[in-house]
């Protein structure tokens, strides 16, 4: 249930090795880290007392997707905070062992940027690495159909999507309609939008279906209280 994995602070430690060489911002840096920001020390305290809250209510089991936004109506910057928000949320779920992660990069075509994996240090690596795609459309159906279609593969764990961008919608297959084939009463799984630049919240709030399950990450000052919000919703407590 709970687990097995190196404590959260060595966990994040591996997080700001990797992310740590840009810390220095200018305005056109693409890479930066939330723990080098005012009100880092407090996301990293908020992020200690949701895995407490994990454990408390007996482990949080699940097979999570994360949909990345790599269209061009986003800037580098936004991108990164993309990775940064999916590493963090996959690091408080590593309080159970049993969580696990994927993720894609959605534009044109969907791009993997991690196979389901267990282990939220290789997560993390894996979503670090990924490199922005500045697509011309957004096709947030394909991100989608990756999840719904990744996700449908596997059966021990709850199934959720987390599905990060503008909500810009421009080419493609209609994804509100392959988003109600995945949420209840249809399927059995879950939508959380994370919104990024300049947000379309009616679109997001359509693909989840539930105006409550949409946050937005451009005010990084709210970030513990969006990762709070985030888990609670991913893990039901």
């Amino acid at each position: 249930m709970t687990s097995s994995i190196p404590p959260l602070i060595a966990l994040f430690a591996l997080f700001l090795s990797i992310i740590a060489p840009a810390v220095s911002l200018t305005p056109d840096s693409a890479t930066t880290s939330y723990f080098d920001r005012p009100g880092g020390p407090q996301l990293l305290a908020k992020a200690v007392d949701l895995q407490k809250a994990i454990e408390t209510a007996g482990g949080c089991p699940l097979d999570v997707c994360f949909a990345l936004d790599g269209s061009a109506s986003l800037s580098p910057q936004d991108y990164e905070y993309q990775k940064e928000f999916s590493q963090l949320v996959a690091l408080v779920l590593s309080a159970d062992s049993r969580s696990r992660y994927t993720a894609v990069q959605y534009g044109l075509p969907a791009i993997a940027i991690s196979n389901f994996t267990s282990s939220a240090a290789e997560f993390v690596r894996r979503v670090s690495a990924s490199k922005f795609a500045s697509a011309r459309r957004t096709f947030i159906s394909s991100g989608l159909l990756f999840c719904t279609v990744t996700l449908g593969k596997q059966h021990e764990n709850i199934d959720a999507i987390v599905l990060l961008g503008d909500g810009m919608v421009n080419i493609g297959a209609d994804p509100f309609k392959l988003s109600r084939k995945f949420l209840p009463p249809e399927g059995n799984g879950s939508i959380l939008a994370v919104g990024v630049g300049e947000v379309n919240p009616t679109s997001l709030e359509r693909i989840t279906g539930r105006q409550d399950a949409v946050v937005s990450i451009n005010n990084q000052r709210n970030l513990p209280n969006v990762l709070e919000k985030t888990i609670r919703f991913l893990c039901r407590i």
